[in-house]
């Protein structure tokens, strides 16, 4: 799926949905960054709960000295956490590629050996279960980095956005400026059924992305 797309080529589809729109005379630079970038984040997290394959991501974390594992640098942040493995066992009896039981805190009991549950923008181990380990591997749902609004120049933002899917932003976009410019109605209601189009499509994509089925637990 490539992404080649922008902020500016985003708003200047949006601009073309209509050519009453005003462009930058209606929204400013600033505003434009701010929704798109809200926009995507929340079709990302959409896509998360939805297949958290579709735009997953794998990564290795070297585990601090309390055998903690730091998300809070991840780039692109964990929308989503699907798995994460042992990926260097160190001096642990484990095996590497292990999965890793991330236990909810209030229950470490429900799984056995090896626990990590976590804890705010890190994964804890319960207990001694990860001594020895030096690393794991993570695989995440990603989620795209807030935009930064004081950029001037759109077209040097990039979007994380995949081409084929872009339409679910733009319509969000153009909606947003014809409620802003009190058109009418009728457009706004035409806008409207865009919107959730081009996001029945993007979430159906998303839901009949191959992936596998987990059967069993080893």
């Amino acid at each position: 799926m490539p992404t080649t797309k922008t902020v500016e080529d985003v708003y200047d589809a949006a601009v073309a949905r209509n050519k009453l729109n005003d462009g930058l005379q209606l929204v400013g630079t600033a505003e434009v960054i701010a929704l798109v970038s809200r926009v995507q984040q929340e079709k990302f997290l959409k896509a998360s709960q939805i297949n958290p394959e579709f735009f997953g991501t794998n990564i290795e974390v070297t585990l601090d000295g309390s055998k903690k594992a730091d998300l809070s640098t991840l780039s692109p942040a964990i929308a989503y956490l699907d798995l994460v493995v042992i990926a260097n066992k160190g001096t642990s009896g484990y095996t590497n590629g292990d999965e890793v039981n991330v236990v909810a805190v209030r229950d470490f009991d429900a799984e056995l050996a090896p626990r990590m549950f976590k804890q705010r923008y890190n994964l804890a181990p319960v207990g001694t279960d990860m001594n020895g380990v030096t690393s794991v591997g993570l695989y995440y749902s990603v989620l795209p980095d807030t935009m930064d609004i004081t950029v001037t120049d759109m077209s040097t933002i990039d979007m994380d956005m995949p081409d084929e899917f872009i339409d679910s932003i733009v319509t969000e976009l153009a909606l947003y400026m014809a409620i802003k410019d009190n058109r009418s109605q009728d457009e706004i209601a035409v806008l409207q059924i865009e919107v959730q189009q081009a996001d029945a499509i993007f979430s159906a994509a998303v839901g009949n992305f191959s992936r596998t089925t987990r059967r069993f637990n080893e």
